[in-house]
């Protein structure tokens, strides 16, 4: 199973003995600003979190200013 993904940091965690993988992608914030939208993508029955975690999406996501969690 691969979790790499062209934009963000991709992560992998158990749940009930299966890997699961995650991408999150937060755009650059100014100093002092904690807090942003999180949009949560979750993907269909087939395919994976990073092919979910675009260049495109991520771009969409600088421009706006929100972070993006692509879920497996």
């Amino acid at each position: 199973m691969s979790c790499s993904a062209s934009a963000g940091t991709s992560h992998t965690l158990m749940v009930r003995s299966t890997p699961r993988c995650f991408t999150l992608f937060v755009p650059p914030r100014e100093e002092g600003d904690d807090t942003l939208p999180l949009l949560i993508m979750h993907h269909g029955r087939t395919g994976g979190a990073g092919q979910f975690c675009t260049d495109a999406f991520a771009s969409v996501a600088r421009a706006r200013g929100f972070a993006l969690l692509c879920t497996q």
